[in-house]
């Protein structure tokens, strides 16, 4: 198989630096991803990922939002909230995938322009939510159906969807594995059923051994994250 040379910044260098890596087609930890941005996702495409903490990032951590961009040479928003409920996420996204307009009143003046066309409508949603849920005791099927709306949401939009799988954890105060293997399940289940673009990324693939405090990633892990999108986000090149 030929291989590629691709620019990507690792996940142990400074948000500054970048490094030139060869890679194979195949994804593993610390290689680097093959840019898909040359034809469907290259110009003003926008990639807005939404969340709680493992989105957003920080505390040291680089977000996997970040290598992701790196990877496919596109922006992508991180529109992660420490501590959110996937209901909180749902309010963001509608106000952020809904919005009308910035004037007041809307529709006044030459130079009002809709807020869905400044912030560039995203071509891909990726919604990685429930950790939060299930540390507060919210019933699965509520936490299921706030998920589903916003991978609803964002097809209605024309958006494909990205249905991020909730990763392995080991704090105590979120519960027994169990909870998050029933989660997941069920985010298995609702994707093999959307009949709109959408691809589902198993995060329970990194290993445990990425995390600094039982639930929160370190840039190693956080990097996997985005190679694990990544090589899902190919097929809609």
């Amino acid at each position: 198989m030929a291989r590629k040379a691709c620019v990507l910044r690792g996940p142990h260098q400074p948000r500054e630096s970048i490094f030139i890596a060869v890679a194979a087609a195949s994804f593993t930890l610390g290689t680097c991803a093959t840019p898909v941005a040359a034809e469907g996702m290259a110009g003003t495409s926008v990639i807005l990922a939404i969340g709680d903490s493992l989105t957003r990032g920080g505390f040291g951590s680089i977000p996997y939002t970040e290598f992701l961009s790196d990877m496919l040479g596109v922006e992508v928003e991180n529109a992660g909230v420490w501590g959110e409920l996937t209901e909180q996420m749902l309010g963001r996204l509608e106000a952020r995938l809904g919005a009308e307009s910035t004037c007041e009143p809307p529709g006044d003046g030459p130079d009002c322009e809709p807020k869905s066309l400044q912030l560039r409508r995203p071509s891909v949603v990726l919604v990685l939510g429930g950790t939060n849920d299930l540390s507060r005791r919210t019933p699965l099927s509520e936490t299921v159906a706030n998920l589903q709306a916003m991978h609803e949401l964002a097809a209605s939009y024309g958006a494909v969807v990205g249905v991020l799988a909730v990763p392995l954890f080991l704090e105590p105060r979120i519960g027994w594995a169990k909870n998050r293997k029933a989660l997941n399940d069920e985010l298995v289940r609702l994707q093999a059923t959307y009949e709109f673009p959408s691809f589902l990324v198993n995060l329970s693939q990194v290993p445990s051994t990425h995390l600094y405090d039982g639930l929160h990633f370190k840039s190693e892990g956080y990097w996997r994250f985005a190679e694990l999108v990544a090589e899902q986000l190919r097929q809609f090149r």
